[in-house]
């Protein structure tokens, strides 16, 4: 691989951390195959498992298979056993039975011992929460004087209890974990049944709940009323002033742990942050980056509200997370590397990524307001297909990049300071063109309004309306034209097909009463575009003739 592709520099910036742990360099890239591999031939597979966070070790096994990964947790810490469980077997804020059954039924899989040793670790709660969550226990005396159907209901090992399950399919998962449950012991059982018999489906969720967002903090995970707290305005120049004084890089975050990186593994190569990466790793250890990226990669998912066994989610997070931490390296650097490598030792990963969304609010709040001046989401169509759709994408949440690549409409993660010029203008333009239109042409959006005459109106057709008129008859006019007035503007405006020299606008022609320079500019580009598609759309057509409205299209405003 060439040393200066953008692929070599992501997996340049990765290896320290693999290789802190004893692990090949190219670890976070080999196949699933040869990393399982990789790991059952170390010399001491129990010890470098042990060193990772957490939340790696389900990363690893997910990324692994976790069918062909789960025994690796025999070999891994209660905290990281349970850490599997907080991510594996819940999807959003709720408990998934038939996850955390499959966990338990994988744990068997390996051993009894196992599985009943991750029972254990589990604690009390969650098994309590899976049991009545979809079931009632009673006693054999209240199962005789009550209605139960017979293929939702079983008798416990010991034939203490009947339990009543919501549905014939949690039977046998059920059965086997009461199975599990009497295997611990049978006054456990009953402890752990007679408690859940006294409380409520919803008071267990809300304790087993308080427990795991409580181990999902230490692993960079907020809590919920903090998820979108990475994406409130942020002090930018504080940070520049700090980085001024050379302060020294602060302790990494509270979780204990290596990191193996792995969600970011290929994510945006080319991005300016793996460049940087690639100068701090030649003159220190980056597995501290890493390690603090990886978990404001967890912040990051968090907000998204994905479920945790989505990899295509856990991509995206890993995604924004570099792209906008890469922005607010490059705005804080200049776009100088080196500068960059020196920032990366000194800024923690949080306070990049939050000033390189600082980068992007002025193009994402403009976008917001223009979209509650044109009436909603609706009121888009008036910018035409792709700049509607861009002005949406950039002010959705999070905001993003969405253009026109060829025939396609793609939209992405910001990657660049040229992506933040790009939305800048869009925004500006957009902005430019609902005050001209509005204010000097008189136009008045109404999403309600589909049509006016034939056509929807656009803000393009608007203005090319408002020329047509000024060619014709000397003043601005938003009426729609008819048959006759095309004819007219074809005599007055072509030489054959093309437009005649000098006829296209100037925004000051149509009415333009804005003095500020870059709305001219930009009001300009948009009107040039607009009087080509009229030259395409009228060019072929002939003036001898009376002209068929519906050949004009959407060019202009036709009745």
């Amino acid at each position: 691989m060439n040393a200066n592709s953008p692929e070599f520099k992501d997996r340049l910036a990765l290896a320290a951390t693999a290789r802190a742990l004893g692990l090949p360099g190219e670890f976070a890239g080999m196949s699933a195959t040869a990393k399982l591999r990789t790991l059952t031939g170390l010399p001491d597979l129990p010890r470098t498992l042990r060193q990772l966070r957490p939340d790696e070790v389900f990363h690893l096994i997910r990324d692994i298979g976790v069918e062909d990964a789960f025994d690796l947790l025999a070999y891994a810490t209660p905290a990281q056993r349970r850490a599997f469980v907080d991510l594996a077997a819940w999807s959003g804020r709720s408990l998934a039975p038939e996850r955390l059954d499959r966990v338990l039924e994988m744990a068997r899989d390996v051993s009894l011992d196992f599985a009943l040793r991750y029972l254990d670790e589990l604690g009390p709660e969650v098994i309590a929460l899976r049991i009545f969550a979809r079931a009632d226990v009673l006693t054999q005396d209240e199962a005789e004087t009550t209605p139960i159907a017979d293929d939702v209901s079983f008798v416990t090992p010991d034939g203490v209890f009947v339990v009543v399950c919501a549905s014939p399919d949690d039977v046998q998962p059920l059965r086997r974990l009461m199975d599990l449950l009497y295997a611990q012991g049978v006054e456990q059982a009953h402890v752990l049944l007679q408690g859940g018999r006294r409380d409520t489906p919803a008071s267990i969720e809300d304790q087993v709940g308080r427990f795991r967002t409580a181990r999902m903090e230490d692993l960079g995970f907020p809590p919920d009323e903090e998820r979108f707290a990475l994406f409130e305005p942020f002090d930018v120049a504080g940070l520049r002033e700090r980085l001024a004084r050379k302060d020294a890089r602060r302790p990494a975050g509270a979780a204990a742990g290596e990191s193996l990186a792995l969600p970011l593994r290929g994510v945006g190569p080319d991005l300016f942050l793996w460049r940087a990466m690639t100068l701090a790793a030649a003159q220190e250890d980056v597995a501290g980056v890493t390690r603090e990226l990886t978990l404001l990669v967890n912040r990051v998912f968090a907000a998204s509200d994905a479920d945790p066994q989505d990899t295509d989610a856990w991509q995206e997070a890993s995604l924004r997370t570099v792209s906008l931490l890469s922005l607010g390296l490059e705005d804080l650097s200049g776009g100088n590397a080196d500068i960059a490598a020196d920032i990366l030792r000194a800024a923690w990963p949080v306070e990049l990524f939050r000033a390189g969304v600082e980068t992007i609010r002025p193009a994402h709040l403009r976008a917001r307001a223009l979209i509650g001046r044109v009436g909603g989401l609706t009121g888009l169509r008036l910018f035409g297909e792709a700049m509607g759709e861009g002005l949406r994408v950039l002010a959705s949440f999070p905001p993003k990049v969405g253009r026109p690549i060829g025939n396609t409409f793609a939209v992405r993660e910001f990657s660049s300071l040229a992506d933040v010029s790009w939305a800048n203008r869009l925004a500006f333009t957009a902005d430019a063109l609902v005050r001209f239109a509005t204010r000097d042409l008189g136009f008045r959006p109404d999403p309600a309004a589909t049509k006016v005459g034939i056509v929807a109106p656009t803000f393009a057709n608007v203005l090319a309306t408002a020329w047509a008129h000024l060619v014709i008859a000397g003043a601005v006019s938003l009426e729609p034209l008819d048959s006759e007035a095309l004819r007219s503007l074809k005599v007055a405006a072509f030489d054959g097909d093309r437009l005649r020299a000098g006829v296209r606008p100037t925004p000051e022609g149509l009415g333009l009463s804005q003095d500020r320079d870059e709305d001219r500019e930009v009001l300009q580009a948009f009107l040039d575009d607009t009087l080509t598609r009229v030259e395409a759309t009228l060019g072929t057509l002939d003036a001898g003739r009376p002209i068929d409205v519906r050949f004009v299209g959407d060019a202009l405003l036709v009745r």
